[in-house]
């Protein structure tokens, strides 16, 4: 994946077609080092998940865990470069895709931290400016947001600067927990990040 710098969401943020050229990829790049030898596919395959071994009891999946299979990868470029002409070819060619990988990962941890800035800036100023404290607060994303940054960035997080985030914020008005003596405050979440009150008030 060109830009991808994390599992959750994946598919709200690729389609099927990137999803399938980042796959096939790879199987290429495979096919190109272990040739006709079924072993150094079993290696392969071996030592790029050995390092995944140890993780995997946890109870989450993020992708920093699998940084050990890149040196597999860094290995295999320089199998293909050293080996003969084509091969040397071919991993260049990887090499480059993997280094224009590379810059738009940066890219997209720079545009992923504005946006969570500009999400928690204006959750702050929306929070802080609200007198009503029994507000039970539904985010709805408007279409091209990306809700997931946002449902990071206050994910087991208790406080924004001075202000403390009340415990029933949602992304999902599902899991609302009504009570008679609450309101619902509807807020939106643009594609900026930039997080408006919506103007409607739900009273219980």
């Amino acid at each position: 994946m060109f830009d991808n710098i994390e599992i959750h969401g994946l598919f709200e943020q690729h389609s099927t077609a990137q999803l399938a050229f980042a796959f096939l990829m790879h199987i290429a790049f495979i096919i190109f080092l272990c040739k006709r030898n079924i072993f150094h596919y079993l290696f392969y395959i071996l030592f790029y998940y050995v390092g995944s071994v140890p993780i995997l009891i946890l109870d989450m999946s993020l992708p920093h865990y699998i940084y050990t299979s890149g040196f597999v990868v860094a290995f295999g470029l320089a199998v293909l470069f050293y080996r003969n002409k084509n091969s040397q070819i071919a991993g260049i060619v990887f090499f480059i895709v993997l280094l224009i990988h590379s810059l738009l990962i940066q890219w997209n941890y720079l545009t992923t931290g504005t946006y969570q800035n500009t999400f928690t800036n204006s959750l702050y100023a929306v929070l802080s400016s609200n007198k009503d404290k029994n507000c039970q607060y539904i985010i709805t994303p408007d279409p091209g947001s990306k809700a997931w940054i946002a449902v990071r960035a206050i994910s087991f997080r208790h406080s924004i600067y001075d202000l403390e985030l009340p415990n029933n914020i949602s992304f999902d008005s599902t899991v609302l927990q009504k009570s008679s003596s609450d309101t619902i405050c509807h807020l939106k979440l643009d594609v900026k990040g930039l997080v408006k009150v919506s103007g409607e008030i739900d009273d219980n």
